[in-house]
């Protein structure tokens, strides 16, 4: 069983990596209201995927990015009072990958483009916390039936 289950985590680090932390596939994002500000440095701290096959996983950090196997050792969400962000991904040999974007704010909504943030994720700031929250499909038994899928990806302030 240790298998399997270490074999499904290899493969939803795999999937969500692939959208997540290359930012490729990812537009923009707009958020819900925020108990705080935004701006300011954010280190990712830990995903939890809801509803998988075998219940909702709490992966720290280092644990989601090591099974993802891209190589990135930690990610880092700046956003400025100017406007600008960028998610800056830091590898095992010390380089980086710097995404940059915009951001906006209105009534309390957070908009963020580019920076590698998916085109739907909210965005809710708590004091320290910041939790980008999306929706995927991924195909959980690879039947070719994509289940939608909730990811908290949790940064903190730094």
């Amino acid at each position: 069983m240790r298998s399997v289950t270490r074999i499904l985590l290899l493969m939803l680090a795999a999937v969500i990596a692939a959208g997540l932390l290359t930012g490729s596939s990812c537009d923009n994002g707009s958020g819900s209201k925020s108990s705080g500000s935004i701006i300011g440095t954010w280190l990712f701290d830990r995903v939890t995927i809801y509803d998988t096959p075998i219940g909702d996983m709490d992966l720290s950090a280092s644990s989601f990015l090591n099974m993802s196997e891209t190589g990135v050792t930690s990610m880092t969400l700046q956003v400025n009072e100017d406007g600008t962000a960028a998610l800056t991904d830091t590898f095992a040999d010390g380089s980086d990958t710097v995404i940059p974007g915009t951001w906006t704010e209105v009534d309390g909504d957070v908009t963020i483009i580019g920076a590698g943030m998916d085109e739907n994720a909210t965005f809710d700031v708590d004091g320290n916390t910041l939790t980008v929250t999306i929706r995927m499909g991924i195909d959980f038994d690879l039947d070719g039936v994509e289940t939608e899928t909730r990811i908290d990806m949790i940064y903190k302030r730094v």
